[in-house]
């Protein structure tokens, strides 16, 4: 990915204002989602989950901070439906507030968005010797990764409209703005996705 500059925010800085708007009206700041139910089904207690859910839990989107924000930019695949629904206005508009975080976030957001993404194994859900899991490229902690095609479509179900219409949005600035010829692929097959279609 192309690093963000200080350039591509303030030259776009009215549609990132309007954007803004949009993702304000569009999503509730109200939404609170238990600490106990930041990570949905998972039962991993591990530090990094823990961390996630102590620094998520119990708060409003609208009370993240940047660091904070910025300290969790991997975190999708680990959050549960509820969280990521609750929480993604947060990392949407911080990733286009700041040149730093729009590197961090913003890719993570439109990863997390493909059909055939992965998620992150915690050492209470790693399979057993022998077993095979998919054999994704892993980070660089090299955590095991797994194949996930459940948890977008539960976190797809909890979108209203106006929200699928503001992520849409969301992702022709990436297109148009930030994404490099690597990042334009699945940008674009984010856009393709029958659930973030609609009629202008």
């Amino acid at each position: 990915m192309q690093s963000a500059s200080g350039e591509f925010l303030n030259s776009n800085s009215s549609e990132i204002v309007d954007l803004f708007i949009n993702i304000d009206r569009a999503f509730s700041s109200s939404c609170i989602v238990a600490i106990d139910e930041v990570l949905g089904s998972r039962t991993c207690r591990c530090y990094e989950c823990v961390a996630i859910m102590e620094a998520l839990g119990g708060k409003r989107w609208t009370e993240m901070s940047k660091a904070t924000l910025n300290g969790l930019h991997d975190c999708f695949p680990l959050l549960g439906a509820a969280a990521m629904h609750c929480f993604l206005p947060a990392f949407m508009k911080a990733s286009y507030s700041d040149c730093e975080l729009a590197d961090n976030i913003s890719y993570n957001i439109v990863n997390y968005f493909l059909l055939a993404n992965y998620v992150y194994l915690s050492p209470t859900e790693l399979p057993p010797i022998g077993d095979e899991f998919d054999g994704a490229p892993s980070r660089a902690d090299e955590k095991p990764l797994r194949r996930n095609l459940s948890v977008n479509e539960e976190v797809i179900a909890l979108f209203t409209q106006p929200q699928r219409e503001t992520l849409t949005r969301y992702f022709e600035f990436y297109l148009k703005n930030i994404a490099d010829e690597m990042d334009k692929a699945d940008v674009m097959a984010v856009l393709g996705q029958a659930w973030l279609r609609f009629d202008r």
